[in-house]
């Protein structure tokens, strides 16, 4: 993506804008603290993990909110806040994503076993 300031053209990387790794870092720890302590196996912890992850990414979400709000009420402050309540909210999103893909694969590859 290109950008225009102060009369000189940059390319800006858009990778940056989906993938915050402080975001996706505190997603995941939160996520696997609070779905690997359970005894549900592999499948159960997956799914825990993936409600679990979108509740940690909305929670994400909410503290950007509140961030934007509470602060002080310009264009750069609001630009940065919804930055961070956006990739918040889809690096949970995403994990939750990947989780319940593998458990439903796992849940898959038990039941052909199982047929067997």
């Amino acid at each position: 993506m290109r950008v225009l300031f102060a009369g000189v053209i940059s390319t800006v990387s858009l990778l940056p804008l989906f993938f915050d790794p402080p975001s996706i870092l505190l997603i995941s720890v939160i996520t696997f603290l609070g779905s690997a302590f359970r005894r549900l196996g592999v499948v159960g912890s997956l799914e825990k993990a993936s409600h679990l992850a979108k509740d940690v990414g909305e929670l994400g979400a909410a503290i950007g909110a509140i961030h934007t709000f509470m602060g002080v009420f310009n264009e750069a402050a609001i630009s940065q806040a919804f930055g961070f309540v956006f990739s918040a909210y889809f690096a949970g999103l995403s994990i939750s994503l990947i989780c319940s893909a593998l458990a439903n694969y796992l849940r898959s590859k038990e039941m052909v076993y199982a047929g067997s």
